[in-house]
């Protein structure tokens, strides 16, 4: 949350901003700030796999925006979804296996809200496939726009769940990820 008030407010844009709130004046058209002051700031081509969602009613807040903690459950689902894309069976794996994922870390930044009813595309990529862990991206994208109004970065370490200690990650789901790290034709599911 701290990048969403740090970067309008180093923006100085006086006409971008709305007097006593955090979100600015042209937020209302899903705009983000200007990515070249954002070096991080992933487009659409970055990503290899979309989850659609539309923003119901009860996702949003007082405000009128999707509450903050709906961000993480966008992220969470899009992350599911790409494992069933990839051809993983999790159920499975931790039967067979008697591991399961523990997220490590999970960081959430707003560039734009979204509102009720918007139509958004989640972007899903792993940025780094560790022997015991996955680092993987997301962004949040009003349909048909390249520039995300979110991004995260969420890491989840492979764990034997009778001691809790860090496992590899299972050989079938690494080459299964593997295969997808290189898909060159974005897929959007169903």
């Amino acid at each position: 949350m701290s990048r969403f008030v740090s970067t309008f407010a180093q923006t100085g844009d006086a006409g971008c901003h709305r007097p006593n709130s955090l979100l600015p004046a042209c937020a209302d058209t899903h705009q983000p700030p200007d990515s070249a002051a954002m070096p991080d700031f992933p487009s659409r081509s970055a990503f290899p796999f979309f989850f659609p969602f539309r923003v119901r009613y009860n996702e949003t807040d007082q405000q009128g925006v999707v509450f903050f903690g709906n961000y993480s459950i966008y992220f969470d689902t899009a992350l599911s979804e790409f494992l069933r894309w990839a051809g993983h069976d999790y159920k499975n794996q931790v039967r067979q296996t008697g591991t399961d994922f523990h997220i490590v870390k999970s960081t959430v930044e707003f560039f734009a809200p979204l509102r009720y009813d918007d139509e958004i595309e989640v972007g899903v990529r792993i940025a780094r496939l560790g022997e015991k862990s996955i680092t993987w991206n997301g962004a949040i994208f009003v349909k048909g726009a390249d520039e995300p109004v979110s991004t995260a970065e969420i890491i989840w370490v492979n764990a034997d769940q009778s001691n809790g200690k860090s496992a590899a990650i299972p050989e079938t789901l690494r080459e299964q990820l593997e295969a997808k790290m290189s898909a060159k034709t974005p897929v959007t599911a169903d």
